[in-house]
């Protein structure tokens, strides 16, 4: 460094703090941050004045920390330290009903970069729905913005679709089946939503965790 800063956890003093891919620090790190956290203060490098902090952290990992713990990759007293509130995020391959709603949001988000706004068959959509998506969200909107610059057409269709490898030839030759495996779980997962709200809409959207509008689509699609 050529000049004092505060740096990050000073600059977040009287608010939040977030650390991104906690299951990455090293140990030695980890025994620092564990250090500022017991004693909320920190002390610059190359100084001698403790600065005390007040600071909320809130910390995400794509780990499995407590096997992190197990196998003693990540500190037990840190986790602990920290996994006061837990969130999980389910992957992307198990929440298949939030793709068309990713993909259409995307789409209106390359618009607004100066794109040509694109919608996305029914058919790529089945695609997209039966891959398992290691990347994610991330791994999916850049699927769609290749999708967006290259295509041709108004309209994304399978061919479209860029997945690593030969899986789109692979999925196309299984999407039959993908396809009814995914439908049937929808379908299902809607069904037992609107009995246990008493087929009240709003109430199984919430429920589902997707907007009203995409669970209207579903039922019109599965004729439930």
């Amino acid at each position: 460094a050529d000049r004092s800063t505060l740096g990050l956890i000073r600059s977040a003093d009287g608010g939040t703090l977030f650390l991104d891919e906690i299951g990455e620090l090293s140990r030695a790190m980890q025994a620092k941050l564990l250090r500022t956290l017991q004693e909320r203060s920190v002390k610059p490098v190359g100084s001698s004045r403790i600065y005390p902090v007040d600071i909320r952290i809130i910390a995400a990992t794509n780990r499995n920390l407590s096997e992190a713990v197990k196998n003693e990759i990540f500190r037990k007293d840190l986790y602990y330290r920290l996994n006061t509130v837990t969130i999980y995020a389910p992957p992307l391959r198990e929440r298949v009903c939030d793709i068309a709603d990713l993909c259409a949001q995307f789409a209106v988000n390359l618009e607004q970069e100066g794109y040509p706004l694109k919608t996305i068959s029914d058919k790529a959509i089945d695609i997209l729905c039966a891959y398992d998506w290691p990347g994610n969200i991330r791994e999916l909107e850049n699927v769609i913005r290749s999708a967006v610059i290259l295509s041709k057409s108004k309209v994304i269709e399978p061919h479209d679709i860029d997945l690593p490898n030969d899986v789109s030839d692979r999925m196309t030759s299984h999407s039959h089946t993908a396809q009814s495996t995914v439908a049937f779980h929808e379908k299902e997962a809607i069904r037992k939503a609107l009995n246990h709200t008493i087929g009240n809409r709003r109430a199984a959207a919430k429920l589902l965790g997707i907007s009203e509008a995409t669970l209207y689509r579903r039922i019109k699609l599965y004729s439930i």
